[in-house]
């Protein structure tokens, strides 16, 4: 076992708490080769000098008063040290406080370089405290004063990480319309509970939007501060205006007996993920922020559904998928929701509305149900709208509307180009993403209970 001095474990909480540790390219958990001795150390007689000596070997490895850093070469997986004088060697406070100034500053300089360098292979970069470090290095760099040098580094490695970090990643994949988020860990979380442990689990919310509909939560690691959750959350109907306008909050949280303490958080817009890579994320947490913008009032929920129009059979054939995000409307909780698709104008020889069944207490509900429209002729269908209405079942009351989509030649946008794609593509499914909107009196009636 290797014991680390005292600027050696700080020199590592620098890597750490910088983003450097968690870069893939720069391998921090292993330690440096051990420089050999000089031969005045190899010569002594006394086994007592020889374990000093060994000892001091090994404090050089790694990050003594006056080691210096080589410049990064093009493979960034190496790290050389050059050889380094004794620590024993220093004389006096002031020397030591400006060599470990100068530390300070070829840090700087080595981070800058990796930075450069990881970019250049398409790696993620530095990000978030770690540009905050490198500009208060430079400046501690370029001070007068030295004096109080280790005094500064410790409190910017105590105060600017006093939340703890988080680490995710994030990808957006455009062809499903899909939000993916792989929750990693947390590290250096403060204290919540008397034992000097906390609780930790992770909310996600896409923002603006409805808390309750976008939630989702992880599971709660007891008595840890660095907990490793290793969960895989995703959203779907996640659109390229959704990731234009939206933000995706992470909130981690303290789980009491009753309620929950607030640890810390982080927002991301997701204008400024990558598209078609995973986004890999190890980021400070913040104080909680007020924002006036959070909830979207207008937002009904988003629908998937798949249609298609068969001259064949002469029927016109709708497949629910599922919904996700809808508005809660059992006392802002959730929602028993059920689908109804329905073809207006109708007539009396055949069926003209579908009910599908009732999904208990979700937002999020899963139907994959498929209704038929028989005896229906292309030129008859151009006059025809398609309703799809989605409502919450109440049990001894009217049922709650929830939003609705309706796909004919006299709507606009998005609904407009999926009823025309059905018509020019007969025999085919063709399967999209609707946003619900509110209800629109002409062919729309509350379904019976």
């Amino acid at each position: 076992m290797v014991m680390l001095c005292k600027i050696c474990v700080e020199y590592r909480d620098f890597l750490k708490k910088s983003g450097l540790w968690f870069n893939k390219n720069l391998l921090c958990t292993e330690l440096p080769t051990v420089l050999e001795a000089n031969d005045t150390e190899k010569s002594s007689p006394s086994s007592l000098q020889s374990e000093e000596s060994n000892l001091d070997i090994k404090k050089n490895s790694i990050f003594t008063s006056e080691s210096k850093y080589t410049d990064l070469e093009s493979d960034t997986d190496s790290l050389k040290l050059k050889p380094a004088k004794s620590v024993h060697e220093v004389n006096g406070p002031e020397q030591e406080s400006k060599l470990l100034l100068e530390e300070v500053a070829l840090s700087k300089q080595t981070a800058l370089n990796l930075t450069s360098q990881v970019s250049q292979l398409g790696q993620p970069g530095l990000q978030g405290d770690s540009q905050k470090f490198l500009f208060k290095t430079s400046t501690l760099a370029n001070g007068e004063s030295t004096q109080n040098i280790s005094l500064a580094f410790k409190q910017f490695m105590e105060t600017e990480t006093n939340l703890g970090h988080l680490q995710f990643n994030v990808e957006y994949i455009e062809s499903l319309l899909q939000l993916k988020i792989h929750l990693v860990s947390a590290t250096n979380l403060p204290a919540r509970d008397s034992n000097g442990l906390s609780d930790p689990y992770v909310k996600i919310h896409l923002l603006p939007g409805i808390a309750k509909a976008t939630k989702l939560r992880s599971k709660t690691i007891y008595k840890n501060l660095n907990p490793r959750f290793n969960e895989d959350f995703h959203y779907d109907g996640v659109t390229l205006d959704d990731i234009d306008t939206k933000t995706l909050r992470l909130t981690v949280l303290d789980e009491d007996k009753f309620g929950f303490d607030f640890i810390g958080e982080y927002r991301l817009p997701l204008k400024t993920l990558m598209r078609h890579e995973v986004n890999y994320f190890n980021v400070a947490l913040e104080e909680k922020q007020e924002l006036g913008d959070e909830s979207d009032s207008s937002s009904r929920g988003k629908i998937n559904f798949a249609v298609k129009y068969s001259k064949k059979t002469n029927s016109l054939y709708v497949k629910i998928n599922r919904c996700t995000q809808l508005l809660p409307m059992d006392n802002g909780v959730s929602s028993d929701p059920f689908v109804e698709v329905a073809l207006f104008p109708g007539s009396k020889e055949n069926k003209s509305k579908f009910r599908s069944s009732t999904k208990r207490k979700t937002l999020d509900p899963e139907f994959n149900e498929e209704f038929i429209f028989s005896n229906i002729d292309l030129r008859s269908l151009l006059t025809k709208t398609i309703e799809i209405s989605v409502w919450d079942k109440d049990f001894g009351t009217k049922n709650d509307f929830i939003g609705m989509v309706k796909l004919s030649q006299q709507r606009t946008g998005d609904e407009l180009k999926h009823f025309f794609t059905i018509i020019k593509n007969p025999e085919l499914y063709h399967e999209k993403w609707h946003t619900l909107h509110i209800r629109e009196e002409k062919f729309s009636n509350s379904p019976s209970e």
